[in-house]
């Protein structure tokens, strides 16, 4: 931590504003690190010590990564607000920074809270783009391990799947406060083929013990699965694609022009570079019996899951407009 000197009082209205009354300022004493010496500062302590959505320990570094660059955009806006150019009043700016993520103080309902959801993701969506795309937002995510699990490959696909196993330990992280609507997304894009469970996961930096939900692969004894997935080689060798891929399932989500699913069959028909990357999203998401969630020809999905099939066989199976029947 650091301690902001000779600070006037403006400046320190400043920080009142932005803090909010859900912080209460204190003084309190502190340690300079490099001395030892001590002194009295004043600091902003969260007002509801009993609070339950508070947990496990905040990283600044994640947050810089994350956070930082919409953070400051939304710093300028209460600047140029402040210097009040162009008459808007208190207010106004209130509302602003309701509206505004990176302040992220809209009062939540009890409603609200009963939406929230904690999910432990081990594949992809331990990606932060990823989850930004999908979810669109940026949710706190963090590190933990989920004991009796193992992640594995499937044969054929390049998405992970878990499975029970008696020493085994999965990695990945917990992606917190989720809405409702953000879990369905996440529901239509793993699928069927999985299975959404609650489980007891360790925060990896705390060891601390927490429950959220996460995606159990159906068929436990499935032939298909093997080996350990590899996160980091997914990002290098699929991630880029995936992306791209992802981006046309937010426009089928969306759809925004108020076309059927079956218009937008173009749209979500992959191209044969993205077909290895749609596995990602299971094949009861994207490419699968399940008609809602892409319109391709009911020969096509079968051939898609033909475990058999080659990837090459899967690829010509992603029909196109001028080809369907």
């Amino acid at each position: 931590m650091h301690v902001l000197t000779g600070l006037t009082d403006a400046q320190l209205e400043n920080l009142d504003m932005i803090e909010g009354d859900e912080y209460e300022r204190k003084t309190v004493e502190v340690v300079l690190t490099d001395t030892l010496e001590k002194m009295e500062v004043e600091a902003f302590i969260w007002a509801n010590k009993d609070d339950p959505d508070m947990y496990g320990e905040w990283d600044f570094e994640e947050w810089k990564r994350l956070h930082m660059e919409k953070f400051i955009e939304a710093s300028k806006k209460f600047i140029e607000w402040k210097k009040n150019s162009n008459g808007k009043t208190r207010e106004e700016f209130a509302k602003f920074v309701n509206e505004d993520p990176p302040f992220q103080r809209k009062t939540m309902t009890s409603s609200d809270q009963s939406l929230s959801h904690n999910v432990f993701v081990y594949g992809s969506f331990q990606e932060p783009p990823v989850v930004s795309l999908i979810l669109e937002c940026n949710p706190v995510a963090v590190s933990a391990q989920l004991h009796g699990f193992h992640v594995y490959r499937l044969k054929g696909r390049l998405h992970a799947c878990i499975s029970p196993s008696e020493n085994g330990l999965a990695n990945g992280k917990i992606l917190t406060g989720l809405t409702d609507g953000q879990l369905e997304n996440l529901d239509m894009i793993e699928g069927d083929e999985y299975v959404r469970k609650t489980v007891e996961v360790v925060l990896t930096e705390t060891s601390e013990k927490m429950k959220a939900e996460t995606y159990v692969w159906a068929n436990k004894d499935d032939p298909d699965m093997y080996g350990e997935w590899d996160f980091e080689e997914w990002k290098r060798l699929h991630m880029e694609k995936f992306i791209e891929a992802a981006k046309k399932f937010i426009e089928w989500k969306k759809n925004p022009d108020g076309r059927s699913r079956e218009e937008k069959q173009p749209i979500l028909s992959l191209s044969v570079d993205l077909v290895e990357v749609t596995g990602d999203f299971s094949p009861s998401g994207w490419i699968s019996s399940k008609e809602t969630a892409i319109g391709l020809p009911i020969e096509a999905k079968r051939l898609c899951l033909s475990r058999g099939d080659s990837l090459r066989r899967r690829q010509t199976a992603i029909v196109s407009e001028g080809n369907r029947k």
